[in-house]
């Protein structure tokens, strides 16, 4: 009886540790929001063990094209983070994770043109972040879309470096990129996330 129910909390230990586990790993990762008027904003996550460093793009949808950023890192409360803003320490983002969503809550951010319409429930758009990457394909081609259709001429070669920014990651399977080369000719469209490698 004994070796029973030292199996049982065994099991229910393991569980217990899978589960906290996979809420770390859903952790990283890019989020939206998209409100009602139409604007939207985008959350990049990555963490550590005891740290989380966040970046923001929210666009108005508005014509003069207003946008809020933030960017900062925080430690975690119980089952939620809080992170101060880099450059406005009155500026603060409060998350909470919930599988492949997150709750978050904008406080202060009148200064970095984030309001109220900001917080609230983002969904999990891919695991990758913005940031550095190169292509990994011998020839990586740009598309005038975020589909397999209306393939452009122009292309990269592998191991070309190219810049994610976090307002042109599109889904789990596509990235707008603007690349510029050596000679000032700038290449744009969307390209598949496969195609690229940190």
């Amino acid at each position: 009886m004994f070796c029973r129910v030292l199996v049982g909390m065994n099991v229910l230990i393991g569980i217990f540790f899978i589960f906290l586990y996979s809420a770390v790993i859903a952790q990283k990762g890019t989020y939206r929001l998209i409100t009602t008027t139409g604007a939207s904003s985008t959350i990049v996550v990555r963490c550590t063990q005891s740290t989380i460093l966040v970046d923001v793009f929210a666009w108005w949808n508005i014509p003069s094209g207003s946008h809020g950023t933030f960017s900062g890192q925080g430690t975690r409360v119980d089952n939620t983070w809080i992170i101060k803003e880099k450059d406005d320490r009155g500026c603060s983002l409060k998350l909470t994770f919930h599988q492949e969503r997150l709750k978050a809550q904008f406080l202060g951010c009148h200064a970095q043109n984030l309001s109220d319409d900001f917080s609230g429930n983002y969904n999990q758009l891919t695991l990758r972040t913005n940031g550095a990457y190169h292509t990994r394909s011998a020839k990586t081609y740009f598309y005038k879309y975020p589909r397999l259709t209306k393939i452009r001429k122009n292309y990269l070669r592998k191991g070309t470096p190219v810049q994610v920014d976090i307002e042109n990651i599109v889904d789990d399977r596509w990235v707008y990129i603007n690349y510029c080369d050596n000679q000032g000719k700038v290449s744009s469209g969307y390209i598949l996330w496969s195609n690229l490698e940190k």
